[in-house]
């Protein structure tokens, strides 16, 4: 898609233009004035281009117009729509309307743009021009900023210009290194496991009593720890654990003797209520089952419906309503009707109902003379 100059003035070429019937031959001596040439800016709607003056014809329906200044002040994808319906068919052309200093960049009389490489020269940062760099090919950057935290000289020396030195120089906030070259401020050597304990162990609790630390924490649990043991013994709690354990045979004798459960007159008594063998052979002496010839007596009577009944039932003088699927009975009564009761008047047959009068529904021909297609209305 070929690229405009935003804002600027510019002669271009449409085509080609060619003629509506045969969309071949090319119109050369069509009058296209400004109101047939319509734009399209940035995808708002088409309007009359704003120059003013009548297209220019060059060679085989190609032709020439300018675009004002107004034209072109819109970035964003221009389309130009040429149309004049009596003579030619419509033509479209694109292009792509660009920052002035982007198009210049790229296209102006000696411009930059990409060297062979496909690089840029950067010649600002969001508007602020570029530092020249003291190295040829080297970007001159200033560090100010490490992990989006600010970073201040004494925290950074300027490591470009003077370089680092350990004597001097302090990085705050470093967490973990690999190798620590000189110690300043730790013991010669790391202590061993044993001494760690004895430093735990041994310092003094007073010095850990801060609300919501670890060590506060810790004397509190084990204060409440001591005092519920305390309480247990003031309770007697091994008296009491003692107790659970009083339960005798006399005791168990004692419930057994009271428990007043069924007598063997009781479950007699039940279970004569229960049915007997014999019981459930008389009924099922009793119960009369269907024989073979009874279920096809039966079966044979839910087909009884025989031909004869199908074919001299009358149909009722009903019609399936127009566009609706009808039924078997609404089918054939629309047919009968249409070939034996039915008044036709210029395009229109009304089909009647069984009584000669009453109209059942309508179709409509094509033509009161010749028809040739004919729909129910």
């Amino acid at each position: 898609m070929p690229f405009l100059r935003q804002s600027t003035a510019q002669a271009i070429m449409f085509g080609p233009c060619v003629d509506k019937t045969d969309g071949v031959t090319a119109e050369t001596g069509l009058t296209l004035a400004q109101g047939d040439m319509q734009l399209s800016k940035d995808g708002a709607a088409f309007a009359q281009k704003s120059a003013a003056g009548n297209a220019t014809h060059g060679t085989a329906g190609w032709y020439t117009t300018t675009l004002s200044t107004t034209d072109t002040a819109t970035v964003g994808e221009l389309i130009l729509q040429v149309d004049q319906d009596a003579n030619m068919l419509p033509v479209w052309a694109r292009w792509w309307v660009i920052e002035e200093a982007i198009y210049d960049a790229l296209f102006a009389a000696s411009a930059a743009g990409f060297d062979a490489s496909q690089r840029v020269d950067v010649g600002s940062w969001l508007g602020t021009a570029a530092a020249t760099p003291t190295v040829a090919g080297v970007p001159e950057v200033d560090l100010t900023h490490m992990g989006g935290v600010a970073q201040s000289a004494a925290d950074l020396k300027d490591f470009a210009d003077a370089g680092y030195d350990p004597a001097t120089d302090k990085i705050t906030g470093v967490k973990t290194v690999d190798t620590t070259t000189t110690n300043t401020d730790m013991v010669g050597a790391a202590p061993s496991a044993a001494v760690n304990a004895d430093a735990v162990w041994n310092e003094a609790a007073a010095g850990h009593t801060d609300a919501g630390k670890a060590g506060e924490q810790q004397w509190t649990d084990i204060d409440a720890i001591l005092a519920d043991t305390n309480e247990l013994q003031v309770d007697d709690t091994p008296a009491a654990i003692a107790a659970l354990n009083d339960l005798s045979a006399a005791n168990v004798a004692s419930e057994l003797a009271t428990y007043d459960g069924p007598t063997k007159a009781e479950m007699d008594t039940a279970h004569a209520l229960l049915a007997t063998p014999a019981d459930v052979a008389t009924e099922l002496g009793t119960y009369d089952a269907p024989t073979k010839a009874e279920m096809d007596t039966a079966f044979a009577a839910l087909n009884d419906i025989s031909v004869a009944d199908i074919l001299t039932t009358a149909l009722a003088d009903a019609y399936a309503a127009n566009g609706a699927a009808p039924t078997l009975q609404q089918c054939v009564m629309g047919i009968q009707q249409t070939l034996q009761a039915f008044a036709i008047a210029g395009t229109s047959i009304s089909v009647k109902k069984l009584d000669g009068s009453t109209e059942a529904f309508v179709i409509t021909l094509d033509d009161a003379t010749n028809p040739v297609q004919a729909i129910r209305s």
